[in-house]
């Protein structure tokens, strides 16, 4: 899915679906009765959760590189 212009409501979304990714993931955990802490995630796990970070932050950077969005129409430029 291509956002030209995401709004806070896309960005809401996306931090409501990654929250919900997370807690699924760390309910599964517990449920297993395995150990929460980051360091022991398997491997893929922890690549995936590094990735969706990544992810994040671009499009993090990338709206707030983008002059046109209605949250830096306050800014100077």
């Amino acid at each position: 899915m291509i956002i030209e212009r995401p709004t806070k409501g896309d960005i809401a979304v996306m931090n409501y679906l990654l929250a919900r990714a997370r807690v699924a993931y760390l309910k599964a955990r517990a449920i297993e009765g395995l150990p929460l802490l980051r360091p022991v995630l398997e491997p893929t796990v922890a690549a995936e959760i590094d990735v969706i970070d990544r992810e994040r932050d671009a499009f993090y950077a990338e709206i707030k590189a983008d002059p046109t969005w209605i949250g830096n129409k306050n800014k100077k430029i």
